[in-house]
């Protein structure tokens, strides 16, 4: 079985090029039979993907943050792990799976306030298979 975590801007899709690159590298990725979604439960790309997973009948397994200010409270899920700090839960995600999706909000990495920058870097430390869509619609490997 096939686990995939996203991780991206709260601020959602940044333009029309990134959504529309994410949804064919997202049905490309994830549209294996068996596939699994791991995600942050935030507003934004997080509560994005979980639409559209749910739209492609794809399971959902939620990685909640423990801070309400800008969590989804996405439903439909088959599992829910209990709430962990922002950057804890973000490990757990790259832990948990074996691809990555990165959705950052700049063209190029942020060193700091950045917690997708900081989850793509930290899913490439654990050899993990990374895939990066910037605002422009490019893919990063």
């Amino acid at each position: 079985m096939l686990h995939v975590g996203v991780t991206g801007s709260r601020d959602g899709p940044v333009t029309p090029a990134q959504l529309c690159t994410f949804v064919n590298v997202f049905v490309d990725v994830i549209g294996q039979a068996g596939a699994t979604l791991h995600h942050g439960d935030c507003i934004g790309w997080d509560a994005q993907c979980h639409h559209i997973a749910r739209e492609l009948a794809i399971d959902i397994i939620i990685h909640p943050p423990d801070k309400d200010d800008y969590r989804a409270f996405c439903e439909d899920a088959v599992f829910w792990f209990q709430p962990r700090p922002y950057l804890s839960r973000n490990r757990d995600i790259v832990a948990a799976t074996s691809v990555l999706i990165g959705l950052p909000k700049t063209m190029h990495e942020q060193k700091r306030k950045s917690g997708t920058w900081y989850t793509i870097r930290y899913a490439r430390d654990r050899q993990r298979k990374v895939i990066v869509i910037l605002p422009d619609g490019t893919i990063q490997d």
